[in-house]
């Protein structure tokens, strides 16, 4: 019983990780889109 509950441990633990690094990729991404449609507007006013 004791491996088994480290390997359950082990596994909330890189569940975890994957959570936070998916977090992370779609602030990214949204930060990235956001950057974007600034840069558009941006664009939009020198035309």
């Amino acid at each position: 019983m004791a491996e088994y509950s480290t390997v359950c441990r082990n596994l909330c633990k890189i569940l975890l990780v994957f959570r936070v690094l998916i977090l992370i990729i779609i602030i990214w991404k949204n930060g990235i889109e956001k950057k974007r449609i600034c840069w558009k507007r941006k664009s939009w006013r020198i035309l």
